[in-house]
Parts: C-alpha cells; structure tokens; sequence
C-alpha cells in the first residue's frame, strides 16, 4: 500500500481506489472510511477474496487512531462485505451484499462529492449537475425541450403555453427573462430557445 501522489489522506494500492479522510467534515472519519470501501466493494472496485489492509497500516496511512479502522472493519464485517480471520486478515466476502438501500446510496454519494472536489468542483455544483442529469431522465421520449427567452415573464409565460398548446406531448416549453437566460443555459438543457420579435 502507498500513500496516493494526489495528496495527504489519501490512500491505494491494496484499496481498490483512494481512500479519502476530510477531516473537516460533518460527517464522522469511520463513516467516511465505510462508505468508501463499501462503495468500492458495491461497485466491483474490490473484488471477492481482495485483502484489505491490516488496520495498523490503514491507520497509519490515514492518520487515523487503529481502533477506528478497527471499527470500520467490524461494521463491513457485520453488514456481510467482508470477513476477518486472526492472522489471516481481512478479506471482501465471496458473496458482498447486494445494497439498495441508504447506506450504498450514501456511499455512492460520498464517493461523487470526493471525486467532484478532487476536480475542483463544489459541493453544490455537483448537486446542481445531478439534478438536472437525472431531469433529463426523466423526460419521456422525443419531447423537446424549449426555453422562450422574453422581457417579461407575462409574454414568456403566454408564449412557451401555445406552443405547447399547438403541439401537445411533442413539446416541453417554458418562460424565462431574457436577463436570466445565461444562468438558465447553465443548469439546465434545452433544444431550442426561442425569443419573439
């Protein structure tokens, strides 16, 4: 195991990725190291049968007190993601568990924000990313997506509504103020913006 070049704190080489310890999170230093390695098992990153770290040497890569990897350890044991013999170390189980639930989600979600501030993007820009790839989703086959761009909200409004009027579940429009249009073309897609002259 080597201390990762991206940084202090971080951690690879028998992991299956960096691990990660923000110290200056809410969120507790055990919880973050579960999160991380239980999304690393969820998503195939440690395979079964993978050694984990002997947790001095997890401890000291980290610069976290031994008893909390110890911790750590005993809770992925608990939830079925790996297996702890003495003198054997700890392994990923042969059959991890198949998470849905909050937990992985919340480890899928530590592991984006861990990913999104090492390339520099914030907290909220990655929340503002997420939301508006997972509208695009959402949206049912070939609608398209129109922005009328107006000085007013009232003409906005009245005209984005008789388009969609005019061509019922082909369109998807809305009304902005031609002011908020750069902001708008930053958060959110669309096919066409339109404006009336």
């Amino acid at each position: 195991m080597s201390i990762d070049d991206r940084g202090p704190g971080l951690v690879s080489g028998t992991t299956g990725g960096a691990l990660d310890v923000e110290r200056d999170s809410d969120v507790p230093i055990s919880t973050q190291i579960y999160w991380q390695l239980a999304y690393q098992i969820d998503s195939g990153r440690l395979l079964p049968g993978s050694r984990l770290p002997p947790v001095r040497e997890l401890g000291a890569a980290l610069r976290v007190n031994p008893n909390t990897i110890r911790a750590v350890y005993r809770r992925l044991s608990d939830a079925g993601y790996v297996m702890s013999r003495h003198g054997a170390g700890t392994h990923v189980a042969e059959r991890p568990p198949q998470r849905r639930g909050a937990e992985a989600l919340a480890g899928i979600v530590a592991e984006m924000l861990r990913r999104a501030a090492h390339a520099g993007f914030t907290a909220d820009e990655l929340a503002a990313a997420t939301f508006a790839a997972a509208t695009e989703r959402k949206r049912p086959g070939p609608l398209v997506r129109v922005l009328f761009a107006e000085c007013t909200s009232a003409d906005a409004g009245y005209d984005a509504e008789r388009l969609v009027n005019e061509f019922p579940d082909l369109i998807e429009a809305e009304g902005a103020l031609l002011d908020d249009l750069p902001e708008r073309l930053d958060r959110f897609h669309y096919d066409l913006v339109a404006t009336r002259s």
